[in-house]
């Protein structure tokens, strides 16, 4: 509902290079076009928009949560795990002026997103199911 409001500030501040789009069908062309994602939330769950951001080879930004944040963020390898707003712009800042480092943290997706795949999440339920777990 702040849509407007916030691309009004953008404006008058000259920021050209962040682009609210609110609800949107194409998330994967999104997040592609994109360098960082940012999950600005206190409470998830399995925050499925970081799993589609790191898929989607971005840095990933969020605060830290009792939910699945950190079974996705990876603090310092793949992204940042903040505890408040001062902290959550300072590392946006950060990536925002630093090309290298986001390049570095976008690279390491992959090996967050191992855990994900079907054979990692097939093994885990075989191992619960017959008793090693």
């Amino acid at each position: 509902p702040e849509i407007d409001s916030i691309n009004e500030i953008l404006h008058q501040h000259k920021i050209s290079n962040i682009k609210i789009f609110g609800s949107v069908n194409d998330v994967y062309q999104r997040l592609s076009e994109s360098k960082i994602c940012i999950l600005y939330s206190y409470y998830e769950g399995l925050p499925t928009v970081l799993l589609e951001g790191a898929y989607t080879n971005n840095v990933l930004l969020s605060y830290s949560s009792k939910g699945g944040v950190k079974d996705i963020v990876h603090d310092g390898i793949n992204g940042f795990i903040v505890n408040d707003e001062q902290e959550l712009q300072s590392k946006a800042l950060y990536l925002i002026n630093n090309e290298s480092a986001v390049k570095r943290l976008s690279n390491n997706n992959t090996k967050v997103l191992e855990s994900f795949s079907d054979e990692s999440i097939l093994d885990r339920w075989e191992k619960i199911l017959s008793g090693v777990i």
